[in-house]
């Protein structure tokens, strides 16, 4: 597995932190006009979640894509 494998899925666990930051810790990720607004809070919780499972999702794709090329050559 060479460097550019491993940086394709950093990118995923990149997102995933991200994810993972932004449900964890909403009020850090938003403005500071919009923090005290609760619809704007439980939002940005959602996009956490999406995030998560769209990083944890490509991160696992990407990690067995190699292996699955290679069953399949």
């Amino acid at each position: 597995m060479g460097l550019y494998e491993i940086a394709k899925i950093a990118v995923g666990v990149i997102i995933f932190i991200i994810g993972a930051l932004m449900f964890f810790a909403p009020k850090v990720c938003m403005k500071k006009s919009e923090r005290e607004i609760e619809y704007a809070v439980k939002d940005t919780k959602k996009r956490g979640i999406v995030l998560m499972v769209i990083g944890a999702l490509l991160a696992v794709v990407l990690l067995a894509l190699p292996f699955v090329a290679g069953l399949m050559a």
